[in-house]
């Protein structure tokens, strides 16, 4: 508008310089009240409306603190430690229901509404006294924004949501901006003409002050009983504090004020505060992962679909029959490489010919891949954190705005002290208290970025930490051989902390660069071109901290491999650490460790040196660029002088420019550093996984398992372990599967599982499966959360679960029962009591298939026998069951409904044992095998003699007649001879005995 415009308009102009800045005091003219102090807070709130309501109804909002127990069913995986820790349950607070008041939320409605009513009254005015437009319109804004305000007080309890920032910074302006017209009013004597609208506006900025300080209350500690339930002993106050406490941190005064006067302890801390916890974060990434795996699945297949044509289009295809052929020939052929899908090229077709190769050549087919993408790790987490990041970038913007200003505000302050000025004095106070206002807007702000920021790499870390553990359960078995134990847990505990660390920094580092060039401007207006020298200065060292990162970045390359390999022999160690002890190894592996950690050290110590001359090159700059800059303005022209204002001015801008050249030499390191990490993490969590079709659930199968056609192998670029399996297997009957070492007993076990890879055929299930490994798997948990695993405590099934498995006798050993702590931090249990824990898992997990890889290897005789009896047999608890039992306990075989014989991947034989064991066939040949040894190596077979001593006389019976029968069935010449071997092995073990 021009000045004519707004002389209609508001009935006077909108700025008079003169009138603020020469009078005794700050008069503002009546057209700049009534629309900038109006449109500024009202506007504001019109403004952020449209986030108001997308914030309100989004259930994964960082506000939203009564997240509810349903959202949270998609992603019941969670670790056991969250269960355990909190009863099974996440603490927060459930939603209350709609219309769930608060009194002190009502009272801010109330006080609103006045507002509007006030704000109405004055319209009123206005309109009966022919005021100029902007004060009607200013009026009848007011009216109208109150009544939003107090709509979006109401709907926030409905949605029980915590109240947002919006009407604190509104009432703040209301107060701020208020102070002005009331002082004018005053100073003018206003109130005599028109005492009716000086009463409104008294009583509006009173009770704007009394809702604004209501806004310091948090309406969840006057929740009524009805509108609330805490899930949690102590709920974080964090998650119920008020806007204003959040921003000044006042709910952290109870826990600081406890901490003086006492020591704190763990039961004064805070459950985790609901937007911090895992389940929830892991949810969010979960869903932006698999959107950017299908995003890149969708621009690989139209790639693919456009290098097949391509192909086609020149000549360079074969049906695809031909081609299966000839690879299963043996030819050469391509192999899968990650981040290609990768084809047979034409050599391959037709035979290798230099006519194909070079065609093949000319047409430009040189790489015969179609170049893919993989998913992008950086653009998840952008995609989950973008939020989070603009509120802490716009944080710190403004943090950087006001850092900045101090220095031109102590240059005004000083030209007004040089020459003081009676009647602008209230200028020099303005200024005062603007670098205390200042000071303290700064602090806040940069506190607030750093807590965002400190808080953005913990989520980060967290989700990271999950998806990498995740995926090392689900990556397949030919990714497996590329990631060992070590690289995994290296990118858990060095690569994700890296990434939480840096993060923590990253914004103030980014910021460097920005904060240095508004020094360098505002030197420019202060100093002039003199600041050129030292930016030159600067630019010089640049190509030096370049070069200085470079070199770290091949340094931390290989630093991170050698951390690999140490881990990894560590590792084996402590697995293997009763042999290593056996055969006195200690020397040999310390001397190995010890070699990868001395060039683990040489790396450090290059990186160390590294760090000390970037730190030391970026250190000095500060002192040399402010040296030549004075040094060069002085000698420039004679009349150039370093007046107080200058001085000052300058000299802060230096020191200012101190912590972002610091920053400037760790963002290169840092930036090295996570470009690393991200990489690492992004390559295995695009590593190939298990395929979840590997196996059907089909609740109307009517057999427990069904296998048609099964090839499956570990590798599909290695030969098939299993072939042509065809196998049903029958509803609550007890099957084993038995062979000779390496004939695919356990493989069976993990195709049934979905574990490996299938090239063809179909696994059906029906129902739930409990699997017991051969090797026990223990968590770092008490004895009774590894049997629990996750589920509800049923005191009469646990007791009956730890009878049963042979556990009784056990728990009364231990001080604490089944409360004893079990684990690699806890109580070392025997190779036995772990396998009768994992088989007591099973058992009270109530499935309906329970897979068994050989447990009763690791027990006792006789406890074997009471196990099989009490609980895998058919006479046990699972004799309702569908039961797979791998073994090669051989008395075991007469008590089983079926027997599957393997035999070099494939099903031999089956049948029930008394079917099997009438002909001389490759179960008879096992069992033959079996009972001469000649399945197991020297010293395994002295094993078995010592167990077959041991056992019980049934036991001992059982295996009698089955070698009876096996006699029966085989010649008399080749029976004499399987005796006569027994018979010298059993000899030689009794004598190694006495000499012992």
């Amino acid at each position: 508008m021009n000045t004519s415009a707004w002389d209609a308009f508001c009935g006077g102009p909108l700025w008079n310089s003169s009138q603020l800045l020469d009078n005794w005091w700050p008069e503002f003219t009546p057209c700049f009240i009534n629309t900038i102090f109006v449109w500024v807070p009202c506007g504001y709130v019109w403004l952020v409306l449209p986030y108001f309501l997308y914030d309100v109804n989004n259930k994964f909002s960082t506000n939203n603190l009564y997240l509810a127990k349903n959202d949270l069913k998609e992603h019941s995986r969670q670790t056991l430690d969250t269960n355990v820790a909190n009863g099974g349950k996440l603490s927060t607070l459930e939603s209350p229901p709609k219309g769930a008041m608060t009194v002190f939320c009502l009272w801010k409605i109330v006080l609103t509404s006045l507002l509007a009513a006030l704000s109405l009254v004055r319209l009123l005015f206005d309109l009966k006294d022919d005021q100029p437009t902007a004060d009607v319109l200013a009026s009848g804004l007011y009216t109208a924004t109150y009544v939003l305000v107090a709509i979006k007080l109401w709907y926030e309890r409905v949605k029980g949501r915590n109240p947002m920032f919006i009407s604190f910074y509104f009432y703040s302006m209301n107060i701020i901006l208020g102070i002005v017209p009331l002082y004018t009013w005053i100073i003018t004597e206003d109130y005599q003409h028109y005492p009716g609208k000086f009463t409104i506006i008294v009583l509006s900025f009173a009770t704007n002050v009394l809702t604004f300080s209501l806004t310091f209350v948090p309406d969840s500690e006057w929740a009524t009983k009805k509108g609330y339930r805490k899930i949690g002993p102590r709920p974080c106050p964090e998650a119920v504090a008020t806007y204003p406490s959040q921003m000044l941190y006042l709910w952290m005064l109870k826990l600081m004020m406890s901490g003086f006067r006492r020591e704190i302890t763990a039961d004064d801390l805070w459950d985790l505060n609901p937007r911090d916890q895992g389940p929830r974060l892991n949810m969010r990434f979960e869903k932006v992962w698999t959107a950017e795996i299908n995003r890149v699945d969708r621009i690989n297949k139209v790639r693919t679909t456009s290098f097949q044509a391509q192909r086609q289009e020149h000549g360079f295809s074969q049906n695809t029959h031909e081609t299966t052929e000839r690879v299963q020939n043996g030819l050469q052929h391509n192999t899968l490489v990650r981040g290609k899908d990768t084809y047979l090229t034409p050599a391959v077709y037709y035979g290798g010919s230099d006519e194909t190769t070079s065609l093949l050549v000319s047409k430009g087919y040189q790489q015969h891949t179609a170049q893919t993408k993989s998913a992008s790790l950086i653009r998840a987490l952008t995609s989950l954190f973008w939020k989070d990041t603009v509120i802490i970038l716009v944080q710190k913007i403004f943090a950087d705005a006001l850092l900045y200003s101090n220095p031109m505000i102590l240059g005004v302050l000083i030209e007004r002290l040089q020459f003081p000025d009676e009647r602008k004095i209230w200028q020099s106070y303005v200024l005062s208290l603007g670098l205390v206002v200042t000071g303290i807007a700064k602090t806040l702000l940069f506190a607030h970025a750093m807590y965002r920021s400190a808080l953005l790499g913990l989520h980060v870390k967290t989700v990271l930490v999950s998806a990498i553990y995740k995926k090392s359960l689900t990556i397949s078995s030919s990714a497996k051989k590329d990631s060992t134990v070590g690289e995994i847990v290296n990118l858990m505990s060095v690569d994700c902390q890296r990434l939480e660390d840096i993060i923590t920094g990253i914004f103030f580092m980014y910021s460097a660069p920005v904060q240095f060039i508004f020094a360098i401007v505002i030197l420019y207006v202060t100093i002039g071109p003199a600041v050129i020298t030292g930016l030159v200065l600067l630019i010089i060292t640049v190509p030096f901290n370049m070069w200085i990162g470079k070199q770290q970045k091949l340094i931390q390359d290989s630093l991170l491999q050698r951390k690999d390999q140490r881990i990894k022999i560590v590792n084996e160690i402590l697995n293997g650490m009763k042999v290593l002890k056996l055969y006195a190894w200690e020397d040999e592996f310390k001397r190995k460790v010890e070699a990868v950690r001395s060039t683990e050290i040489k790396q450090l110590y290059k990186i160390a040196f590294l760090n000390f001359c970037a730190g030391l090159g970026w250190g000095m700059a500060p002192f040399l660029v402010g040296f030549v800059t004075f040094a060069t303005y002085v000698l420039m022209d004679s009349s150039n002088v370093l007046d107080p204002q200058k001085a000052f001015v300058s000299l802060a801008l230096f020191n200012l420019i101190r912590v972002p050249l610091n920053y400037i030499s760790t963002m290169i390191m840092n930036s090295v550093q996570i470009s690393v990490s991200v990489k690492r993490i992004n390559l295995f969590l695009v590593k190939k996984d298990l395929n979840l079709r590997n196996t059907k659930m089909d609740p109307h199968l009517e057999h427990a398992v069904s296998i048609q056609n099964g090839t499956f192998t570990w590798d599909r670029d290695e030969p098939p372990v299993l072939k042509n399996i065809n196998e049903n297997i029958p509803v609550g009957k007890l099957t084993a599967i038995v062979g000779q070492v390496g004939s695919g007993k356990s493989s069976l076990i993990a195709a049934i599982l979905g574990e490996m890879e299938k090239l063809a055929g179909q696994v059906t299930i029906k129902g739930k499966v409990a699997y017991v490994s051969q090797q026990a798997w223990i968590q770092n948990a008490t004895v009774r959360d590894n049997i629990l695993f996750g589920k509800k405590y049923k005191k009469q099934r646990y007791n009956q679960v730890i009878q049963i498995c042979e556990l009784q006798r056990d728990l009364e050993i231990l001080e604490a029962g089944d409360l004893t702590e079990i684990g690699e931090k806890g109580i070392n249990l025997s190779g036995g009591q772990k396998q009768r824990v994992n088989l007591a898992r099973a058992v009270y997990s109530d499935s309906d298939i329970y897979l068994f890889d050989d447990p009763l290897s690791a027990v006792d005789a006789h406890v074997g026998k009471a196990i099989f009896k009490n609980v895998v047999g058919n006479s046990g608890v699972l004799a309702k069951k569908t039961r797979i039992l791998v073994t090669h306990g051989i008395h075991w075989l007469p008590q089983v409904d079926q027997i599957l014989v393997m035999t070099n991947g494939c099903i031999s034989e089956r049948g029930s044992y008394e079917q099997l064991i009438s002909h001389n066939g490759p179960f008879a040949q096992f069992l033959q095998m079996h009972l001469t040894g000649g399945d197991h190596s020297s010293d395994h077979r002295e094993d078995l003699i010592e167990e077959e001593e041991e056992a019980d006389e049934e036991l001992q019976e059982v295996k009698n007649a089955i070698k009876a029968k096996i006699d029966q069935l085989t010649s008399d010449a080749g029976n004499t001879s399987g005796e006569e071997t027994h018979s010298v092995t059993r000899q030689e073990v009794r004598h190694r005995r006495r000499n012992n």
